[in-house]
């Protein structure tokens, strides 16, 4: 099936998929020639993101390894850049400053 939309977004979800490249090929696919996959995801982060009681797969995202997730998809232009930062408190009950990077296909 060719892809649908101009624009594939996915935002702080990555890490609760246990098989990321799947879902990703399945993103990929729904990509127009010409379009935009953008994600945002953790960088690692030792596992202190997510709370005991939260359903976590993956502790952050090698921002090389996702990039060639991107291009082993067939997409071109990929770029990875920080976009954010929060702070966070963690099961220890103190609190912990997380980064989060934006990977998008131009």
């Amino acid at each position: 099936m060719p892809g649908l939309y101009h624009l594939v977004t996915t935002n702080m979800s990555l890490h609760h998929i246990k098989d990321t490249k799947s879902l990703l090929d399945k993103l990929f696919g729904a990509v127009l020639p010409g379009g935009y996959l953008a994600a945002a995801d953790l960088d690692p982060d030792g596992a202190f993101f997510m709370l005991a009681t939260m359903e976590c797969f993956i502790h952050g995202f090698d921002r090389e390894a996702l990039h060639g997730m991107f291009e082993g998809a067939g997409l071109d232009d990929v770029r990875d850049f920080p976009a954010a930062e929060m702070i966070k408190l963690i099961a220890d009950g103190s609190t912990r400053r997380f980064s989060i990077f934006s990977n998008d296909r131009t």
